[in-house]
């Protein structure tokens, strides 16, 4: 069946084992990118302001985050989404106070809805494991 992407990002339920991963997917996915500009930009502004640069630690950090997030949800920590949940909203509000609408508008579906997701995700994922016998 095929499902559109919003409802892939805002599922209503997770019913089963495939739904939960696929939300803990695109959980990872939207994480995995954002780690991965985040740190081109650091390497960016390594290479044309050098070390000395005050954004540094800002970039680094939160590349580091990001980094963090991204591990974090591939293991199914729960506390990894709730993260990146935070981080996407920071970063929307951060947009708009600076005139951004555009950009935040197109950010808030992927940002909110993936990590909002994979929250959901695990938890459902969580459930089916405690609920099963396991397997020798």
């Amino acid at each position: 069946m095929k499902r559109d992407f919003v409802s892939f990002l805002f599922p209503v339920s997770v019913p089963d084992r495939r739904a939960a991963v696929g939300a803990i997917a695109a959980g990872f996915f939207i994480s995995f990118i954002l780690a991965t500009c985040s740190v081109v930009s650091v390497a960016i502004v390594l290479l044309r302001e050098g070390i000395s640069s005050p954004r540094i630690p800002w970039f680094f950090g939160a590349s580091l985050i990001l980094v963090a997030v991204t591990l974090g949800i591939w293991k199914r920590i729960l506390l990894a989404s709730v993260a990146g949940l935070i981080f996407s909203v920071i970063v929307l509000v951060w947009l708009l106070r600076n005139e951004r609408i555009a950009a935040a508008l197109v950010f808030a579906l992927p940002l909110l809805g993936a990590f909002s997701a994979s929250i959901r995700g695990i938890v459902v994922l969580r459930k089916i494991e405690r609920h099963e016998p396991k397997r020798r």
